[in-house]
């Protein structure tokens, strides 16, 4: 078995510091800084900390169902972010086609006949895209909280009206915790 060889005089990248043997990251067996974790697997088993929006949409719809692990508060944020806007634009077309009903007729009765159809497409795009999105959203809050070091079913706060999803949403852009490691995969 050969040491790893050191210089004092060598100079570039490593500057006199012994090559790590057998591959190793992180000299003399010290484990990885905390956040980092291994190198080695799959990137999708460990949160994507700054993760961007692109990154983040796509760890959302990837990670569809995985209610264990970590998530990253730039995840959570960009998929909460993205969530709300594509709701918004339905919304937003919902009220454009009521408008643009209501002010196209003349007689009352064929403005909610017009309108009626419109906003039932449109509700049930809407309806659609919420089971759509409501296992991918839960998945991502319980690993959110893991990674704030709680619990996973404190997503069931989001069954206290008015305020649970206020609650569990303030919980999930608490900063990470040491404590979340215990949900590693």
């Amino acid at each position: 078995m050969t040491q790893p060889q050191y210089d004092p005089q060598a100079s570039g990248p490593s500057q006199g510091v012994p090559s790590q043997p057998y591959g190793q990251s992180n000299p003399y067996g010290q484990p990885a800084p905390y956040g980092q974790g291994p190198s080695s697997g799959d990137p999708l088993t460990q949160p994507l900390y700054g993760a961007s929006f692109g990154q983040a949409i796509g760890r959302f719809f990837k990670k569809y169902a995985q209610f264990n692990g970590r998530a990253s508060r730039s995840e959570y944020l960009w998929a909460t972010l993205f969530n709300v806007i594509v709701v918004a634009v339905l919304y937003g077309v919902a009220l454009a086609i009521v408008g643009a009903t209501a002010g196209s007729a003349s007689d009352p009765s064929q403005v909610s006949s017009g309108a009626g159809a419109g906003l039932g497409i449109i509700a049930l795009i809407i309806g659609l895209y919420g089971l759509a999105i409501i296992v991918p959203s839960i998945a991502l809050q319980v690993r959110r909280l893991h990674d704030t070091g709680q619990s996973g079913f404190l997503v069931l706060l989001n069954l206290i009206p008015s305020i649970g999803g206020l609650i569990v949403f303030i919980m999930c852009c608490l900063p990470t915790s040491p404590n979340g490691d215990r949900y590693n995969v």
